[in-house]
């Protein structure tokens, strides 16, 4: 599909905006303090503060739901995993295979619900944002929430940190054995093939620290860019105070909600 795509729409407008993981690492790269330039010798990198880049992403009109959907799917993966997801799955999957549903076709539905909850309460969040600040341009559509958009990227990197973190420092470990065994066939070429992960690498608490960092800069962050936005559309700074009201709100309630399900998903483990 994506050789397709590149011979279709030509290889650098697909990466940049139809092949998923490039859209999305390019999203998330926003972020870095490192940036690529042209210039008229071709292209060199260069250095930025981090963080900034955000504000130059372009407006797209699937932006607000691709975003949405990082900081979502993150979520439900955290959730599905939880004592809490497990009780009400099962009596919502009991119900849902009564009319005929499968569990696959059941998880999907939840994963659309989480998108939608998400996406739905940025938007209204954003909408709300403008008519308090009088901003009635951005109140027609999708404007609104395309304007503060960038503010969601910080977020759906620190859930990836939160939510992936033990991923990242537990199952790298396990290389060690698959090079000695990569197919699986009982070889031992290197003699590392009974290696054992250490899950005693990290402890608890500083997993926790690490995923309540990551949740609370994250969101301190989104905060502040759509605070930083909102004085570049506002007549003075009370207005552009006055229009971050609902942000606050939301923010507080996703930082509540990302901390909540990252402690169901450790109390299950």
């Amino acid at each position: 599909m994506t050789v397709v795509g590149m011979h279709r729409f030509g290889i650098e407008r697909w990466l940049d905006s139809g092949e998923m993981f490039s859209v999305y690492t390019g999203t998330l790269a926003t972020l870095s303090p490192v940036e690529v330039r042209a210039t008229a010798d071709g292209r060199r990198l260069g250095f930025r503060p981090p963080i900034v880049g955000v504000t130059r992403i372009t407006w797209a009109p699937a932006r607000v739901a691709f975003i949405g959907a990082l900081i979502a799917t993150v979520t439900f993966d955290g959730l599905s995993g939880s004592d809490f997801w497990a009780t009400r799955d099962v009596a919502a999957a009991e119900r849902l295979i009564e009319r005929g549903i499968d569990d696959f076709t059941a998880g999907i539905i939840g994963l659309l619900v989480t998108l939608a909850l998400i996406v739905g309460l940025y938007e209204l969040a954003s909408h709300t944002s403008a008519r308090l600040a009088g901003w009635k341009r951005l109140r027609e559509g999708a404007r609104a929430a395309a304007t503060f958009v960038h503010a969601l990227i910080p977020i759906a990197l620190a859930y990836f940190v939160a939510h992936y973190f033990t991923l990242f420092v537990f199952q790298p470990q396990d290389l060690v054995r698959l090079a000695s065994d990569p197919f699986g066939t009982g070889a031992d070429w290197f003699g590392t093939a009974d290696h054992q992960i250490d899950f005693q690498l990290v402890s608890a608490n500083l997993i926790w620290g690490v995923q309540v960092t990551a949740i609370v800069v994250g969101h301190v962050i989104g905060l502040a860019l759509a605070h930083d936005r909102a004085l570049e559309l506002s007549s003075n700074s009370r207005v552009a105070l006055r229009s971050q009201y609902p942000m606050l709100v939301l923010m507080v309630l996703f930082s509540v909600s990302g901390l909540w399900s990252l402690s169901e998903g450790m109390a299950t483990v």
